[in-house]
């Protein structure tokens, strides 16, 4: 409730283009926002500030969502019950609300992009193989896809069981003992072999 006109003036100024206001608009939305500054806080609803808080431990608000707030704001009348109160008003917050306040997200998809597409690897397409290396290592580092493993399985996963190599190796051993008798019994006379 502590916004100065001069606060709304500079987005409708901005985005004019998108907001499209003529100048008897223009005239209402000053009327609304010395109409929004006169609100007290008890002129909105007790449910509404409790849908607007945000709170991290008990009893202690963290923040105002100023969504809620705004939700509303938009939705009340004015005195004399059929036009709302604050039409001009809520578009410009309406705009303002959907204005992303950062461009951390596609900064870590150019960065993605790089990483991907090297020298070694540039014949990568961005509509086939980038595109899907994209969106697996998107999905993973995604945190609601983490899932924490039980702590048997990363100790077994950690320690070499000793008794896999060994069987492993004895395979391997009789493997390559076959392959040396079919080898030998297609090229040559078994004699020769044993």
């Amino acid at each position: 409730m502590n916004a100065q006109f001069t606060d709304v003036e500079y987005f409708s100024d901005r985005y004019s283009t998108v907001l499209q206001l003529t100048s008897e608009q223009c005239n209402a939305l000053f009327d609304e926002s010395v109409d929004y500054q006169l609100l007290e806080s008890t002129d909105i609803l007790d449910d509404t500030w409790k849908a607007a808080n945000v709170q991290v431990e008990e009893g202690e608000i963290q923040a105002v969502r100023p969504d809620a707030i705004w939700n509303f704001l938009a939705s009340m009348k004015s005195a004399d019950g059929c036009r709302p109160r604050f039409p001009n008003l809520a578009n410009v917050e309406k705009l303002v609300l959907a204005l992303p306040h950062s461009n951390a997200g596609e900064e870590r998809l150019f960065s993605l992009v790089r990483l991907n597409k090297t020298s070694y690897r540039s014949a990568v397409s961005l509509d086939g193989t980038l595109s899907s290396i994209m969106t697996v290592k998107t999905y993973l580092s995604d945190s609601s896809t983490k899932f924490d493993q039980p702590k048997d399985l990363l100790e077994k996963r950690r320690r070499p069981q000793n008794n896999t190599i060994s069987r492993f190796s004895a395979i391997s051993r009789i493997l390559i003992w076959l392959g040396w008798q079919v080898c030998c019994s297609l090229f040559c006379d078994m004699s020769c072999c044993t």
